[in-house]
């Protein structure tokens, strides 16, 4: 087992994470690269060669849709809006749903197509319905690459087929795509579809991943060169967990090596929520302020994935500069919340003010004063 230290921000918390990499070494040949993420306690259950580079290919298209998502969320385009075909779509390698020249198609059904199949056709049919040509569609691929700060992908061309330009990291993958799913949470409905019929042809969704699990709803398993890559996407009543594995070997005996460290992620490791958001948790004692005391806690809740069999090593020290002196505004960072699993420190959380704890005017700071005074006063003389 290796642990790898990180520290990064999210939602405005500082937040010290423990990445675990428990592979057999048996798996560990077989995955290239590999980052297996919670997303909502936003923790690292598997991890190898997580910056690793590798070729895009078709995982490209999930750049791509990101780009037309937001293009048809900005100009408020609907789903159902048609889209006419008003010449033959350019024929490039790989899957296509044999647009013709006259065709009138939906939107939501080119999507299915992108996303199903990775159809080309129906991808650049999209592009230029929504305005864009080659060169500007792949800037604004880049473009949400570098706004997501995916520092090891670069993007040349829309379809994936310029291997040596356009490369990407299973972190940078897993990053895009739960951004997608937090901006764009309608994607996963034309992920997780099976199938569609088009011109009375049935095209079958290509992610085994879907086919083999209830619990996988996307996103893609595609081949780069000799290696497979897949991009799944799993949710339980109460977990979402993202996967990006870049396998060797037979695709077959890949699918069920990933399959199998997405059952080992749901079922030896539990999601635990530690602390409520707003919920009190520490109350601080003040100066300076009419109040004597200022409630703490979490502006959001605190979540942690940690190994089933060591939830009892599972300890949070809180602390915090007493007293505090006014004025502080709710959200003002107060304290720090330490969290271990066993020996290990694995995340630190800032502890917030949860309200106001306004400055003593003029006449409280003397009838303070004056209190203070009269207390010392009988302390002096003995009569406390």
């Amino acid at each position: 087992m290796n642990t790898i230290c990180l520290k990064k921000v999210v939602g405005g918390l500082w937040l010290s994470l423990i990445l675990v990499t428990h592979l057999a070494q048996s798996e560990a040949s077989e995955f290239e690269s590999l980052l297996c993420l919670e997303t909502q306690s936003d923790s690292t259950i598997f991890a190898k060669n997580t910056d690793q580079q590798f070729t895009a290919g078709n995982a490209s298209k999930i750049a791509a849709l990101y780009v037309i998502f937001e293009r048809l969320k900005q100009r408020g385009i609907s789903l159902s809006e048609e889209v006419e075909i008003t010449e033959p779509p350019e024929r490039v390698d790989g899957e296509n749903i044999f647009l013709q020249t006259g065709d009138r198609i939906t939107i939501s059904d080119l999507l299915k197509a992108v996303t199903l199949t990775s159809a080309n056709d129906a991808l650049m049919a999209l592009v230029k319905h929504l305005g864009f040509n080659e060169l500007s569609f792949v800037a604004e691929m880049n473009k949400i690459a570098n706004g997501l700060g995916l520092r090891n992908t670069r993007f040349s061309n829309i379809l994936g087929t310029a291997p040596n330009n356009q490369h990407t990291t299973a972190r940078d993958l897993v990053n895009l795509v739960k951004s997608l799913l937090e901006k764009f949470p309608e994607s996963l409905n034309f992920f997780s579809e099976k199938s569609m019929t088009w011109h009375g042809i049935n095209h079958y969704n290509t992610n085994e991943m879907v086919w083999r699990d209830t619990k996988s709803d996307g996103l893609l398993s595609v081949n780069i060169g000799d290696n497979h890559l897949f991009l799944i996407t799993t949710k339980t009543k109460e977990r979402r967990i993202i996967t990006a594995a870049l396998t060797t070997g037979d695709r077959k005996d890949s699918a069920r090596l990933v399959q199998g460290k997405i059952t080992e992620a749901l079922e030896d490791y539990r999601l635990v929520r530690l602390f409520k958001a707003l919920e009190v948790v520490k109350v601080i004692s003040l100066k300076n302020s009419p109040k004597t005391f200022l409630n703490a806690g979490f502006e959001s809740d605190v979540h942690l994935t940690v190994p089933s069999n060591m939830l009892h090593e599972l300890t949070t020290e809180l602390i915090t500069i007493q007293p505090q002196t006014a004025p502080i505004e709710s959200g003002t960072v107060v304290g720090k919340a330490t969290i271990r699993l066993g020996k290990n420190e694995i995340r630190r959380v800032d502890l917030v003010a949860l309200e106001n704890a306004e400055e003593q005017n003029f006449l409280q700071k003397g009838w303070f004063a004056l209190k203070l005074l009269f207390s010392n006063l009988l302390n002096f003389f003995g009569f406390r």
